[in-house]
């Protein structure tokens, strides 16, 4: 029975952690983005811009699962935002993210 509680307990801790971070980030960068001197429209845009790739997330996720399965589409989702992140801040080339052959 302890070992039922303690799944549950770790679940509720991770929820948790990820509404804290939805909540701390839909906060933190409007006023963020007002102390450095965004227009209020790039700043709404900035905010639905995130809820809008969790749509698209939403959405394209099943059929990409249902198309490769679940591990690769993981793997795949897991390239394709190291290689955004990669891109953003430098750290990689253009050329290194070419997807050549997914299955």
């Amino acid at each position: 029975m302890r070992s039922a509680y303690a799944s549950i307990a770790a679940l509720m801790v991770s929820v948790f952690g990820v509404l804290a971070g939805t909540g701390v980030l839909t906060t933190l960068l409007p006023i963020r983005a007002q102390i450095e001197g965004f227009p209020a429209r790039d700043i709404g845009f900035m905010g639905s811009a995130y809820f809008a790739g969790m749509l698209a997330g939403a959405i394209l996720t099943p059929w990409l699962v249902q198309r490769l399965g679940h591990i690769k589409a993981f793997g795949a989702s897991s390239a394709l935002g190291a290689c955004r992140a990669g891109r953003r801040f430098g750290v990689l080339a253009a050329s290194s993210c070419g997807v050549r052959h997914v299955r």
